[in-house]
């Protein structure tokens, strides 16, 4: 049975309202991707300040694996995965809309076919009983002009056809922040120091050995402040033997107290170093526990020339 042209129109108006409601669904969807990459983005250039932070320490790291203990890079890349989680979850959503919006285009495709196999049909009838082919017929053909005017480069289907085709694949998001991360920290530069700076700084920054170090020092000077007053009471006594030991032993208490405190006062007096301790949240507890260890190295070298000389 033939169609008639108001069935053509509603069907063509359906299909077009849905058009409509997919393409408006599908620009909030790439307006809130904009956004996501330029959140992404600022995530990416706060995780590289985290990294060159602790690159400038003179730690040496490649891959985000490497700077994961950081709390400030900890959080960025948190907040980017979070970022990208709700990112793929939507894109999820869009391409189950797709599956109608093809539907949709689909359907255009074929009411399209079915309007021209009408309009050819009944250009054929030169009359019909009730002359309803004649009197449809423009009407019909207007409408399948709308129709091929929703389908070309600037009408409703043509846009929702373009805006699928540019629909990202499941997993993108992953890969662009991937993309994001690798390209904020290869703008990342190593600290230009040496090994021995280094080491020496990894000794002043690493709270736990300093501690240890400091208690070290703290011995040896208790040591030598003991040998030293055994060495006094030994001269006074006139006891050679207990006097030579004695200064013995204060001369390699003083002797290891130097060598334990040199590689942290060489660090503290480092420009470079001296900076990185300053800008830490120890630095202060860092400068006054290689003080306290330089002052009782003086302390031990002043007195032991004193001893020596008993």
């Amino acid at each position: 049975m033939a169609r008639k042209l108001e069935e053509f129109k509603k069907e063509f108006q359906t299909l077009e309202n849905k058009a409509l409601e997919y393409i408006r669904t599908l620009t909030q969807f790439e307006t809130s991707n904009n956004n996501a990459r330029a959140f992404i983005a600022e995530g990416a250039e706060e995780l590289a300040r985290s990294v060159q932070i602790i690159k400038d320490t003179g730690y040496k790291g490649k891959e985000l694996k490497d700077f994961l203990g950081d709390p400030g890079v900890k959080k960025a890349v948190a907040e980017i995965d979070s970022m990208v989680k709700g990112r793929e979850a939507e894109l999820g959503k869009m391409h189950q809309l797709k599956t109608k919006a093809v539907a949709v285009l689909q359907a255009s495709t074929k009411l399209s076919t079915e309007m021209r196999n009408e309009i050819a049909s009944r250009k054929k009838q030169l009359s019909t009983k009730l002359g309803i082919g004649n009197k449809s017929l423009p009407g019909m053909i207007a409408e399948l002009e709308k129709l091929a005017r929703a389908r070309d480069d600037k009408g409703a289907f043509s846009e929702l056809q373009d805006m699928l085709n540019d629909l990202d694949q499941p997993g993108e998001w992953k890969t662009k922040r991937n993309e994001a991360i690798q390209d904020a920290l290869s703008k990342t530069k190593d600290a230009a120091i040496s090994d021995n700076q280094r080491a020496l700084m990894k000794q002043a920054l690493d709270q736990r050995h300093l501690n240890t170090v400091h208690a070290r020092a703290k011995k040896l000077f208790g040591d030598f402040a003991a040998a030293a007053k055994l060495a006094k009471e030994a001269k006074k006594g006139n006891k050679a033997a207990e006097l030579k030991k004695a200064k013995a032993d204060a001369s390699t208490a003083a002797k290891n107290l130097v060598t334990t405190v040199e590689p942290l006062e060489k660090a503290i007096k480092d420009p470079f170093i001296s900076k990185r301790v300053k800008d830490s949240s120890s630095g202060s507890k860092i400068t006054q526990l290689v003080g306290e260890m330089v002052s009782m190295r003086d302390t031990a070298v002043k007195e032991a020339k004193v001893v020596a000389a008993l």
